[in-house]
Order: structure tokens, then sequence, then C-alpha cells
């Protein structure tokens, strides 16, 4: 649920830190990631920048772009109409709130056809340091389908950016196919990455020209892209170069930027930087063996659970292996569902029991 803040406050937050702090989850160093935090309710379309940064705690646009601010309970009637723009029936992907952004048009002279949104970190990245970037995005049926929307930083705060300057924003991670779900559908950007500067602010859009911006227009009714974003949350991850080797061994340690294929055992891409951290550390501690422990929600039988399980910490295994690790070193698990370490009656938490873990064996 959407909560209103007072206008004073969202000033006051918007400068304070440790105010900021309080519109995010542990660990989450972006605030307001949800988009749940509002200064007004939002009277419909914004009409202008100014509209979006006096509604939305927190977040603004870096540019002359108006992103909009889409509440559930309104997008059936949106005000003012727009011609062939209809939102009915579309939902944020959690909560209430999401917001809405153009990132391609400029060519069909599209009125701020590049739109952005920006926020300040709860702190700034550290170089050196790893990070964990997701954002969920959807996409209104009847527009163009495009490509490049993604994710940027800066080390300032960027008011009424020229398109110049919002193209030397370097993206750390977009979609480089064309972004086509289907209605109230959303799919995951998630990247790791290495800072390597102190950034401050968060950046979200398409920082690509038109030209080099890869389109559909098979279904659209209106001549731009317009796109939908909602849970963004960057995390620091656990590196293992600080890890003690002398570590109790009933001290499990999360390996929490590690994803698969769901119901599969494939790593995907995104998990490869976490795990390259713990090959390096290995091979500085010649002789650490390691046990790899695949854990499950209770979702689906407890003989697949546990098959699953297996599978995916041979996975983790046969990566580190591949990356000059003995596999003698190495002891591989599957546990299943029987040690979650939360309830499993809500999503969020059954995700925090789909987990590959590691212990340092004595």
């Amino acid at each position: 649920m959407y909560r209103f803040l007072p206008v004073s406050v969202c000033l006051l937050v918007a400068l304070c830190q440790p105010c900021g702090a309080q519109m995010t989850t542990p660990g989450n160093l972006v605030p307001n990631g949800g988009f749940e935090y509002l200064a007004k309710k939002p009277k419909g379309w914004m009409a202008n920048k100014y509209e979006f940064h006096e509604t939305m705690a927190l977040w603004t646009s870096p540019n002359l772009g108006s992103p909009d601010v889409l509440l559930n309970e309104q997008l059936p009637t949106l005000w003012p109409p727009r011609p062939h723009v209809s939102m009915s029936g579309y939902r944020a992907r959690s909560g209430n709130t999401m917001v809405g952004i153009k990132t391609w048009g400029c060519g069909q002279r599209v009125m701020h056809c590049k739109e952005f949104i920006q926020v300040k970190l709860t702190e700034p990245l550290r170089p050196g340091s790893s990070y964990e970037l997701e954002l969920w995005v959807s996409v209104l049926q009847n527009g163009v389908k495009a490509n490049k929307l993604g994710a940027g930083f800066s080390s300032h705060f960027l008011a009424d950016a020229t398109a110049q300057k919002l193209a030397a924003v370097k993206p750390v991670a977009y979609f480089k196919e064309i972004v086509s779900p289907g209605k109230n559908e959303w799919l995951p950007l998630r990247h790791t990455f290495t800072a390597d500067s102190s950034w401050q602010y968060l950046l979200i859009g398409n920082f690509f020209p038109d030209d080099s911006t890869s389109v559909d227009t098979s279904q659209a009714d209106i001549p731009y892209a317009y796109y939908l974003i909602d849970d963004v949350s960057l995390r620091k991850i656990n590196s293992f170069q600080n890890l003690n080797p002398d570590a109790a061994s009933d001290s499990p340690i999360i390996l929490d930027a590690v994803y698969f294929e769901t119901d599969k055992a494939e790593l995907l891409p995104g998990s490869h930087t976490q795990l390259l951290d713990l090959a390096s550390w290995l091979k500085n501690h010649p002789s650490v063996r390691i046990e790899i422990a695949g854990h499950t929600d209770n979702i689906a039988d407890e003989a697949y659970n546990l098959a699953l399980s297996q599978k995916r910490a041979q996975a983790v295994a046969d990566f580190l292996v591949k990356n000059g690790i003995d596999p003698d070193r190495l002891s591989v698990a599957g546990y299943g569902e029987q040690h979650p370490v939360a309830p499993n009656d809500t999503d969020e938490d059954r995700q925090k029991n789909r987990r590959v873990e590691i212990k340092i064996l004595k």
C-alpha cells in the first residue's frame, strides 16, 4: 500500500540520508525502490517534471521529461485522456504504485521522448566493492517495443540535463534484446558489478540514441515506447576476500548473488561475479575445503526439491572446478526443503529459502 508523506517531510528526506534509509528494506541502497511513498496522490498523467517531483518521494527527473506516477486504482481513468493509450487492467508488480517512462520516440517528434528517473542512494558506492542491481519492467502493450532500457550511475545530482549529458552516463546494465512481456508480465534486469567510483545517484532510462535502439512497431498504435518500472534494488554482495579461513564450520555463508533458471540447475550469467570472487579466495587459501549446500522452498514434492537442490549445488561446484579449484576441496550436498531460514508462507520468505550456501570444513 502506498503511503502519503507531507511535502515538508519529503523535502527533508531528500536531503537527509538517515530519513531516506527509513524508506528502504534492509540492505537495499535504493530508498523508496517500490515507489510506495508519495508526497500526494497524483491527479493523472504527469504534465511536467515538477508534478513528478511533487508527487513521488525521493525520486526526480534528471531532464525535462515527465515520468508518470501510476496507481493501480487510477489506471482505468487516467486524466487527461490520451489517444490510443489505455492503462486499464495494468497492475504494479508489488504494492500499489509503479512509474512509467518513455524510452524511445525522438525520431517521431514525441514530446519528452526520453524520460528518466533518478534517486540518491542511501550511501555512496565503495570502489572495489561488488553490488547486485535489480529492477523489474513491463510495457504498454500497444506501444513500440524496444531494447536498451537500463540503469547507470552519477556522482552528482542531474537537473535539466541535456540529451548529450545523459548519453554520457554509461549504463552498468541494460536490456540487449527487445523487451516485450505480455500485459502484467514483469521481467527483471539483474546485474552484478564492481564499483569503480563513489557513485551517489542511480538513474534509470534509455541512455542510447534512438537510431542505436532496436524496436518492434508491429503492434504499436502510438509512436513511442512506454515502459513500467517497479521494485528497484541495489545491494552490496558478500565478498570472500576478507573471510577468515579459520571461521567456524557451523556458520554457513549464503551465496546471495547466485541465480538459476526457474526449476533448473543452470547458473545465470549474473552469478559469475560472486563465484569468481569465491574461486579467487579459494586459490589464496589452498588448504581450505568447503561444503556447497543447496536448499529449496517447500513448493513441489520433497523428492523433487531434494534432487533440484543437489543439482544446483553441483552446478556451483562445477563452475569452481572450471575456474581452477581442485574438486577434492569441494563437498556437495542437497538438503531440499529440510532447513528453511524463513517460513514458507510468502513469496519473499520462500525466496530466502531458495539458496546455495557454503561452509568451511575443518
